[in-house]
This record gives C-alpha cells, structure tokens and sequence, in this order.
C-alpha cells in the first residue's frame, strides 16, 4: 500500500468527509455526552485526525500530529523526519470556512507523503536497493559490513578484499545505521528494515503516478534521496534534530557529529504536491461541495445537510 493507491486515498478522504461532518460538534462524534459541548473543537479535531491515520495507515508508522500555535498563518504545516512529527497550524484547525478545511486535508496528506517518501528511502536502503551518497569509500564499507565484525570497522585485508577481489559478502545496512544516516528516529528505521525487500519491491513496481516525472518508481526515490542527501544538491531547510538518545542537538554545515544536514528536496516537493492533485478532487467529491465556489461557507451551511452531524 501506500499514498499513491486509491484505496488509501478513499478511505483518508472518508476520514476527513467525518471529521468535516463533525468539525462543529466533535462531542457527538465521541459522544462525550451533555457536557461534550465543552471540549475544546480544535482538540478534539486532533484527536481525530491522530486516530484516523492509525485507521488509515499501516504500511508505514503514521507520523504523530501536533498543533503549532507559532507558525505563520500562512503556512498550513511540516513534517519533521527527526521526530516523525506533523505539525498543523493552530489557526487551520480553529478555522470556520470550508475551503480553509480542505486545505487543511490536503495539507495533512501533502505533509504524509513526506513521511512515506523517507520511508522508502530507509527501505531501499535496509534491501540494499539504494546507496546512500556522498559516503566516502572507506564509510561506506565499513556500512556494508557486519556490524560485529571488528566493531563495525573493516581491517586492512578485508579493505583491499572489497577493492580488488575476493571480497566478503556485504550485507544491508542496519536500522541503527539508517537511522543515523537519514536522522530518522531509530524506532521508523527499524519498522522500515522489516520485510523491507518486498515492501519496497511492491512499492516500485506499482502502477506509476501520473505525477511522477521519473521514468520508474525507483528513479523517483532515487531522486528523492539524493535531492535531500547529496551534499551538492542542499539547501537549508530545518536545523534541530534528535540524537539517538532522543535529546535535541543543533546541527550546523560541519563538524564530525553533524555529518548531513537535512533539506527540504525539490523532488519530494514536486511528488508532494503532485500527490495534492491525486486527493484534494476527490475529497471535494466526496463531500459533496467544491471548494473553489464555496470557500467561504461554514459546516453549517443548508449545502452540507446531507451530512452527519
């Protein structure tokens, strides 16, 4: 499975046509009877939305959402890798207009799609269908070997075996090594390394999104890791990660402890928002109302009486 199926799509746009049925009572929805009413709406639109993607989700580890009362108001949302988190404008979950609400749904599956793409890349990596780049040789041997052989440093012969002949088989990287190359939190890298071979050949050999610029799936990872990781091809983008203890560090351009600063990638950008064009028609569908002709309505509009409330 994964964003790109219409399966999941359905059923995410099933999840945001109740949360939009329930967007002013969400003490119905929980029935959190009589006194319900004074429930925070925003809270409880989080919570719905946490527990959609547990419903929705499970070929990956649904990122956490969060709401963020400092971000600008133009801004709907982010996903950091480092913490597997979501971020969702406070203002986008207060809101009254419904074009404000399909923003928001389309945000949070924009924002999703970036959470699949690191995913993958962690995948591919595991099933050794991806090289990481701008490793330096000696880096990626010492990567591509057991880690308990030689505390995972390869000696002089087993070195010069690999360069010329006769080498040892490699094996994949392991989840702590992923983790600490893409600064993902261990816990996704080792999910991703799980049964990593097939899911990742199930997910490049599926049908090819009509956004997809790329001649094949891989092509496209491929593209998404080296966009985000290669080191000629970065741009700023975030610049606080977790450490593998779980602490925040501040992570700057060098230094041996903060090897690879992560960057938003216009390729993921580009399949990202392609993505929007695969959901944000069919949620609009779904519910019955379109957007662009009727931003400004509230859920209490006669057009949304064919709702639950």
């Amino acid at each position: 499975m994964s964003l790109s199926n219409a399966v999941v799509r359905t059923n995410f746009s099933n999840e945001m046509r109740t949360l939009w049925s329930y967007w002013d009572t969400m003490h119905n929805f929980f029935n959190l009877g009589p006194m319900g009413a004074l429930f925070s709406n925003a809270r409880l639109r989080e919570r719905f939305i946490r527990e959609a993607l547990t419903r929705v989700i499970n070929f990956m580890p649904p990122p956490t959402v969060t709401l963020d009362n400092q971000m600008a108001r133009t801004l709907h949302g982010e996903f950091s890798c480092y913490r597997w988190v979501v971020k969702i404008n406070s203002y986008s979950m207060n809101n009254t207009g419904y074009g404000e609400f399909i923003e928001l749904a389309t945000t949070i599956y924009h924002e999703l799609r970036h959470a699949e793409q690191f995913y993958r890349i962690a995948q591919g990596l595991s099933c050794n269908q991806l090289e990481f780049p701008d490793l330096s040789e000696d880096n990626r041997l010492e990567r591509t070997f057991d880690a308990t052989q030689n505390n995972n440093a390869l000696s002089a012969v087993q070195r010069g075996q690999q360069i010329f002949g006769a080498a040892p088989t490699p094996h994949v990287l392991s989840a702590q090594q992923i983790a600490r190359l893409m600064y993902m939190p261990r816990r996704i890298a080792t999910r991703a390394t799980q049964n990593a071979a097939n899911d990742f050949q199930n997910f490049i050999t599926a049908a090819r999104p009509g956004w997809c610029r790329q001649a094949t799936i891989l092509d496209a990872v491929k593209d998404w890791m080296n966009f985000t990781y290669k080191k000629s091809n970065q741009q700023p983008y975030m610049a606080s990660n977790r450490d593998d203890n779980g602490d925040d560090i501040v992570r700057t351009a060098g230094g041996d402890t903060n090897r690879y600063l992560i960057y938003r990638s216009d390729a993921m950008e580009k399949d990202a928002f392609g993505i929007e064009t695969f959901f944000k028609p069919h949620l609009e569908t779904n519910i019955g109302v379109n957007a662009a002709t009727h931003p400004l309505i509230g859920r209490p509009h006669p057009l949304f009486n064919h709702l639950p409330s």
